[in-house]
């Protein structure tokens, strides 16, 4: 990813309210690596060469289909009325074009 890695966007993403799962797909499996994933909020880590049995269970797991509730995603709560965004201002139009030059 250029100019962020996966740690840095994990963070970027929950400190704005994403709440889907994030999983760790790397090959530096070392347990400081691990413990920097989870730490950012990345809700699994799978080390590679991917295990498919691990895979298959962790999607299982985030879409639901092992027996708990799936892990969705919820929106953020919307800004308030004064922070939205004015109307754009309506632009008059000026007579039309009949020809000529």
């Amino acid at each position: 990813m250029p100019g962020l890695d996966g740690i840095e966007c994990t963070k970027i993403a929950r400190s704005l309210g994403y709440k889907a799962p994030i999983v760790a797909l790397t090959a530096f499996a070392d347990e400081g690596n691990k413990d920097a994933c989870l730490d950012a909020g990345m809700n699994y880590f799978l080390p590679k060469p991917i295990d498919k049995v691990q895979l298959k269970q962790v999607l299982k797991t985030c879409m639901g289909y092992d027996g708990g509730s799936p892990m969705v995603y919820t929106a953020p709560p919307s800004p308030p009325e004064s922070a939205a965004t004015p109307p754009a201002p309506v632009l008059e139009q000026g007579p039309p074009n009949l020809g000529g030059a």
